[in-house]
């Protein structure tokens, strides 16, 4: 099947991807939405965007957001805003 992006910036008509992203919300991770963003940011892909992000909006007070950071079909790094801190 076709499978598309929720988010690309791009330029027209010239092959200059700059970013993917795919935005979920409340929904449990799943290795699906983490290989759509590898393929797309892929070196050898059609596409080849030179980042991704994966984005997952939690519906907690307040929102929370975890996402993870692709570039060249490779995890970066993964994130979470605000960032949880544990009292002591």
């Amino acid at each position: 099947g076709n499978i598309r992006p929720d988010i690309i910036i791009h330029h027209r008509k010239i092959s200059e991807n700059f970013l993917v992203m795919e935005i979920k919300k409340d929904k449990e991770y799943s290795d699906r939405d983490e290989l759509k963003i590898k393929r797309f940011t892929a070196i050898e892909s059609k596409y080849s965007y030179n980042w991704g992000i994966y984005l997952n909006v939690l519906s907690s007070n307040p929102p929370t957001f975890k996402g993870i950071l692709f570039k060249r079909g490779e995890i970066i790094r993964d994130f979470e805003y605000p960032t949880l801190i544990s009292k002591s």
